[in-house]
């Protein structure tokens, strides 16, 4: 059987107030030629549909209406869908029996009993003579054992798989030896899951949460992100797009990966995508000018300054780009040598050091990391105040 596995989508984001409706629509409708073209058995969309679990009317208009030719472009393929922690269960399980219709098949939340049972009604979803499918969005580790569930499932799923069909779990989650490159921690949550949490005896495991395309450690190609459809951060700086998947009972899933072309692609300067790699601001500012005058995409200068320059360096590259197709979208100021020396030393920090150093220690150490000088004593102000106030309404 053949499976297109997709996720994180992220329709709605907006990249630093700049609308990206149209990159998204142009992204479902390559994915449509995919499924044109390909004629999968099923489609699996493995969570964070959305980007936020209140996407707007026109966010979900797009989700819809792609949804819906995608459909229309093989008929005959389902569809199952589960949401991820960008994604709201119940607006996901809203419209469930209406997607029905159209042969896809949404998992919006957990559904379990007060022993924290799964529903394998619920989460169990046998296609004749396809796969038999173990659909569990995304839930939160920390009060229901991932252990449990997902076992609990899987030991249900082939109890009931009387042809022998290939058995596929599809889950949301942070697996223990990914690569997290791009991921964004603060936005996007990064809870991890080993991977013997999951169980076995399923013939491929279908995973969203982690934006690069990629295999698990150690589990061949049967544990396996297909990573998000297009650039979510300047961060993810490798290719985007879905995953093709030959799945066999019993034996070792074959994966190709397509890609999706960015309508407008998101670009590092300098082009090495990486933290300006001791380039001047000229060097990067000439770098600016060499971009097409027509060309639609998004940028950030990535600068080794001291932060202070980022007015001047603001200024010079506005004259640039005015009149141009492209936007700016950031300057990433990136501290001078010391700031490598200062991260590889609190890395280094065992657990010890770190609970002997206090608040304003941890807060100075990260600033000078980051910026790659000392806080000023307005600053350290600022934030002893900030403190304070955080500790008293504890």
């Amino acid at each position: 059987m053949k499976v297109v596995h997709t996720s994180d989508w992220h329709i709605g984001h907006q990249l630093y107030n700049y609308d990206r409706s149209e990159e998204f629509e142009d992204a479902l409708r390559q994915l449509k030629i995919i499924v044109a073209k390909e004629h999968p058995d099923v489609m699996l969309v493995c969570g964070d549909v959305y980007h936020t679990t209140t996407p707007t009317i026109g966010a979900q208009r797009i989700f819809t209406r792609s949804m819906y030719e995608i459909c229309k472009a093989n008929e005959a393929m389902h569809v199952v869908v589960v949401s991820g922690n960008h994604d709201s269960a119940s607006r996901m399980d809203l419209n469930k029996e209406l997607w029905l219709s159209q042969r896809v098949h949404v998992v919006g939340g957990l559904v379990r009993d007060e022993q924290d049972v799964p529903d394998a009604t619920k989460h169990i979803i046998v296609l004749p003579k396809v796969c038999v499918v173990v659909a569990v969005p995304y839930f939160n580790h920390r009060i229901t054992s991932a252990e449990k569930i997902f076992k609990t499932l899987l030991s249900e799923a082939e109890r009931i798989n009387e042809e022998g069909l290939p058995i596929i779990v599809m889950a949301h989650d942070a697996i223990c030896g990914a690569d997290t490159l791009g991921h964004d921690d603060s936005i996007g949550g990064i809870d991890f899951v080993r991977l013997d949490e999951f169980g076995d005896g399923y013939d491929y495991l279908a995973a969203g949460h982690l934006h690069r395309r990629q295999s698990v450690k150690v589990s061949g190609e049967k544990v396996r992100y297909s990573g998000s459809l297009i650039q979510v951060s300047f961060d993810e700086i490798y290719a985007h797009g879905v995953d093709i998947v030959e799945v066999e009972r019993g034996r070792e899933p074959k994966v190709r990966s397509v890609d999706i072309k960015p309508l407008r692609p998101l670009i590092n300067l300098p082009r090495d995508g990486g933290k300006g790699n001791g380039m001047t601001i000229e060097d990067v500012l000439n770098e600016l000018r060499e971009i097409d005058d027509k060309s639609e995409c998004y940028i950030r200068l990535n600068v080794v300054a001291n932060r202070k320059a980022i007015t001047n360096i603001k200024e010079k590259a506005q004259a640039i780009i005015r009149d141009k197709k492209y936007c700016l979208c950031n300057i990433n100021i990136v501290s001078k040598e010391e700031q490598n020396d200062l991260q590889k030393r609190s890395m280094e920090m065992d657990l010890y050091e770190l609970k002997n150093k206090s608040a304003m220690d941890i807060a100075q150490m990260i600033f000078e990391a980051h910026y790659g000088e000392k806080m000023t004593n307005e600053e350290v102000s600022l934030m002893e105040e900030v403190y304070e106030n955080c500790r008293e309404k504890q």
